[in-house]
């Protein structure tokens, strides 16, 4: 009764599966991530919501366990939802033997990581767009240098991406040298994008 309590009341997915990858049972914390009916998967493998992406390594792994190459395995895959959205999970999976050591069923533990997953793509994206605006600054820190009188809106740009904390500092730098030229224009423009990092060189 205690087993059965905390596989149904439990906050993770969990679901039991036969050797074929058949589901034979599932929580409803399972039922609710994927968002298909108890009575709706035990119509499926698990290969059938996981993702096509996905289910050439869960089948190797599965293959694994199985031959008693492993005692369980953790992996993070895709299932598909009923409704089509992507589910990122953290699965892990362990057999259950009889004392002929035949399998009797496999046990699937599942928790949402798709929060968590979409933090790190979000990283990711933030990290490259920074390299690509930090490819910027040095282009345009190039094309000033050519010709910095004709570099007008080169250096507005460059107070720009400072101000959006782009190489801030690397930034301020640059105007400050570019403050001190001799040509009046050229001072005048740098004064103007220090003035839009929000700093006073006055």
């Amino acid at each position: 009764e205690r087993c059965r309590a905390v596989f149904e009341h439990s906050r993770v997915g969990i679901s039991v599966l036969d050797a074929d990858g058949r589901f034979l049972k599932a929580n409803k914390a399972f039922v609710d991530m994927t968002g298909y009916a108890e009575e709706e998967l035990l119509h499926r493998r698990f290969g059938e919501i996981t993702h096509p992406d996905d289910v050439e390594s869960g089948v190797k792994l599965t293959a694994r366990l199985l031959a008693g190459e492993l005692d369980h395995f953790d992996a993070e895959k895709r299932y598909l939802r009923k409704n089509g959205s992507i589910l990122w999970a953290g699965v892990t999976v362990s057999a259950e033997r009889d004392n002929a050591g035949n399998i009797v069923c496999l046990i699937a533990i599942v928790q949402d990581i798709s929060q968590r997953t979409l933090a790190e793509e979000e990283i990711e994206l933030a990290a490259m767009n920074m390299a690509k605006t930090a490819g910027q600054v040095d282009a345009l820190l190039a094309r000033i240098a050519q010709s910095p009188k004709d570099a007008r809106s080169e250096i507005y740009t460059l107070g720009l991406l400072g101000n959006r904390g782009v190489e801030t500092d690397r930034i301020h730098t640059e105007l400050r040298a570019l403050a001190q030229a001799d040509n009046h224009l050229v001072r005048y423009q740098a004064y103007a994008a220090i003035a839009n990092l929000g700093t006073d060189d006055s």
